[in-house]
């Protein structure tokens, strides 16, 4: 196992496998719908996922928090912390990795090469991309969806893979003239002939695509976007759940039921009756 990722001591004492498993991989984007997602994901009973390593955290601002992981007898673990990358996994051959804190700029390249090494290496058999994009950016045609699909260039077709599900359910995210106030600096007229078109508000979606259209992955790729903004995601990180548990083939049983945590993230919901 390389240095980029820390298998946790108390998890097995087997070797750490990603073989032939399917990775939900949110990227830090507009309204953190995707980090919403995957804490509903995580904290699902039914999909019984547990925390089975640490990515290096150094790529990211720093962070770190309290845990609100379970043990076996139904206490929180008080000796567990959560830090900015972390990865998750069930005996359902899914995996999850939770991102609570954006990579430093100077550290995306370094990060993107390092984290589509470890997928390559850890031979995922798929890998579902979870990112959102600015609402702002919506065409008239967009209003009648709020998802989209990307995939990178040049994977080979596959019968019933992630590829061919996000095509049949969603329409595609297509290149056009970004909003003058959503283009970066960075960007140039040559950033437009790109394969993979700019994400407004999509964080590293675009340069993890772009390098998994170049490296030769073998894993079946793609992303599912969902338009949204800032403010009370809470909803957002409901769809974009269910959507990313179907396409995975792993739905829980009843609903995802919110963590601990989002109370003080969003406080409680407006008393209606205050309305008259």
């Amino acid at each position: 196992m390389s240095a980029f990722i820390y298998p946790l001591a108390s998890t097995s004492t087997a070797p750490l496998s990603f073989k032939g498993s399917t990775l939900i991989l949110p990227v830090v984007s507009v309204g953190s719908a995707p980090q919403l997602a995957v804490d509903l994901i995580i904290n699902s009973k039914d999909l019984g996922l547990r925390k089975v390593a640490r990515i290096d955290p150094n790529y990211c601002l720093p962070f770190i928090g309290p845990s609100e992981r379970i043990q076996a007898s139904g206490s929180q673990d008080e000796n567990d912390v959560c830090t900015a990358l972390e990865v998750f996994q069930n005996l359902d051959a899914l995996t999850v990795v939770q991102q609570r804190s954006p990579v430093i700029k100077s550290q995306e390249a370094q990060f993107v090469s390092e984290l589509l090494a470890w997928i390559r290496d850890s031979e995922f058999k798929e890998v579902l991309v979870l990112s959102s994009i600015d609402a702002a950016a919506r065409t008239d045609a967009e209003f009648e969806t709020p998802l989209l699909h990307l995939t990178p260039i040049g994977q080979p077709s596959r019968v019933n893979s992630l590829s061919e599900r996000l095509s049949k359910s969603f329409p595609a995210f297509e290149a056009r003239p970004p909003p003058s106030h959503l283009v970066p600096r960075s960007f140039s007229s040559a950033d437009e002939k790109q394969t993979i078109p700019l994400i407004p508000g999509g964080g590293l979606t675009r340069k993890i695509l772009r390098a998994a259209s170049s490296s030769g992955l073998e894993a079946d790729t793609g992303a599912v976007l969902l338009f949204c903004g800032e403010g009370d995601n809470r909803g957002d990180g409901h769809a974009l759940a269910k959507v990313a548990c179907t396409l995975v083939g792993s739905q829980p049983k009843g609903e995802f039921e919110e963590p601990p945590s989002w109370s003080s993230l969003f406080g409680q919901p407006i008393d209606q009756s205050m309305f008259g």
